[in-house]
């Protein structure tokens, strides 16, 4: 797959697989990184999770949504994988930046 419809085929795909087409974004690198896809992605809380931010420092993570995290954390490598055909090393030069959303 070329880098130009790379892009907008993984968009698709998560979007198919139930991501909000508002909270993902597919980019490219450029310079050094330009071999590089990055997935950013926002998801929300597990329901009735423990996490909590007391303002000043970061947001301490409950062990739920650690999990969720991990989980579709890699849903979104096997996802983008099997549509792009990448491998390899650091799974086919493949980024996620998987954030929650503020409590």
């Amino acid at each position: 797959m070329d880098r130009k419809s790379e892009g907008p085929a993984v968009k698709r795909h998560l979007i198919a697989m139930g991501f909000n087409k508002n909270n993902v974004r597919v980019t490219h690198g450029h310079g050094t990184a330009w071999g590089w896809l990055t997935v950013h992605a926002d998801i929300h809380h597990r329901p009735g999770c423990s996490c909590h931010f007391d303002g000043i420092n970061p947001m301490e993570r409950a062990d739920e949504c650690k999990k969720l995290w991990g989980e579709v954390y890699n849903r979104i490598i096997e996802i983008t994988q099997q549509t792009t055909g990448r491998h390899g090393d650091y799974d086919g030069r493949i980024g996620v930046n998987l954030n929650f959303f503020d409590k």
